[in-house]
């Protein structure tokens, strides 16, 4: 549907030329993500004109949540006219911040992060996010990092609960129900549009003092007093 070849298919989803050749010979499935990918690919390519969706996604930033974010969008809107841009699909900059907590923190500390702020236990987050139950607990433990997709999945989750409170995250990824392509879509468009307000901006640091200077402190003499 894209009339592109192997090499260019593959560059446009950030995908390995490898990787796209043994999908079209049949020698392997496609992974999760990769099968997001082709979903979301597919369900866009029904909406949009191939030259649109082919200059949005060269516009996307050369990481995987971009490009999610870009066929999410391009799939919520109707037929376009012109690509559209990184800058328009991604989340509001406070969505995206990294604090230097979640700069250093472990899969083992990210996974008990979201769910304290969930308030699930491992069973419920891996019914809200499409993965197995054995899955959440190896990556609790830190036995097993979690493939493309779940990464994908627990990054825009950890985005999402800081512009929405729990019930509403909860509640729309059980209505989104178990198909990654639905779970990707629900995700993204929480992310762009944050229920909770933008936190107020951190107030600027004091200007340091000037340095001290002794002479500052001597006392001007009264006029006519002695010396």
């Amino acid at each position: 549907m894209l009339k592109l070849n192997q090499q260019s298919f593959g560059s446009l989803l950030r995908i390995g030329m490898g990787a796209v050749r043994r999908w079209r010979n049949g020698q392997q499935a496609p992974d999760k993500f990769g099968r997001l990918l082709i979903e979301l690919l597919e369900g866009v390519l029904n909406v949009h004109h191939r030259s649109v969706v082919i200059e949005s996604l060269r516009k996307a930033r050369p990481e995987p949540l971009s490009i999610v974010r870009t066929l999410t969008w391009l799939g919520s809107h109707s037929r376009l006219s012109e690509p559209v841009d990184a800058a328009v699909t991604s989340p509001p900059w406070w969505i995206v911040r990294r604090t230097s907590e979640e700069e250093t923190e472990s899969l083992c500390e990210r996974v008990r992060r979201l769910l304290r702020a969930l308030g699930v236990n491992q069973q419920d987050l891996a019914t809200l996010i499409g993965v197995s139950f054995s899955s959440v607990c190896r990556w609790k433990r830190s036995v097993v990092d979690p493939a493309d997709f779940a990464q994908l999945t627990l990054e825009l989750l950890s985005n999402v609960i800081k512009g929405h409170v729990a019930e509403i995250v909860i509640r729309a990824l059980r209505e989104a129900g178990s198909r990654r392509a639905d779970i990707a879509r629900t995700l993204t468009w929480l992310e762009r549009h944050p229920t909770l307000p933008e936190p107020s901006p951190r107030p600027p640091r004091a200007s340091s003092p000037p340095p001290f200077n002794a002479a500052l402190l001597a006392v001007e003499p009264l006029s006519g007093s002695p010396r």
